[in-house]
């Protein structure tokens, strides 16, 4: 088989500008509920994209651990390699793929570090 030939066609529903919520964060939060219900295998799961000091861009699959005003927040180790590239940089990018839905959002900002409290 080739590569090529898995392409499929999405064909669920459309996005159109006049469904979206005005608010970013109740759309993302209508989606996620969406995705939770569908039964997707982690709905949480998120790809996150960080940059070191030379510019190499890195990504890997972390959770998401809540939502509210201030944004997105997601589990990691305060000592790992993306903690200190945030530390470094905290321009990131991420990536929710909720392929069962023909859905994917992609959130771009700046990462900050939650209280210690707020971790556990």
């Amino acid at each position: 088989m080739e590569i090529a030939d898995l392409r499929r066609e999405y064909k669920l529903a459309a996005l159109e500008k006049e469904d979206l919520r005005a608010d970013p964060f109740e759309q993302f939060k209508f989606w996620f509920e969406q995705a939770s219900t569908a039964e997707v295998l982690e709905p949480n799961a998120m790809v996150l994209a960080t940059v070191d000091s030379s510019g190499q861009p890195f990504t890997r699959t972390v959770l998401l651990k809540d939502l509210d005003a201030r944004g997105l927040v997601f589990y990691t180790n305060f000592e790992s390699r993306k903690a200190a590239m945030i530390a470094e940089n905290p321009r990131v990018s991420v990536l929710f793929s909720w392929l069962p839905l023909e859905r994917q959002v992609s959130v771009n900002g700046r990462a900050r570090k939650i209280s210690s409290a707020e971790a556990f």
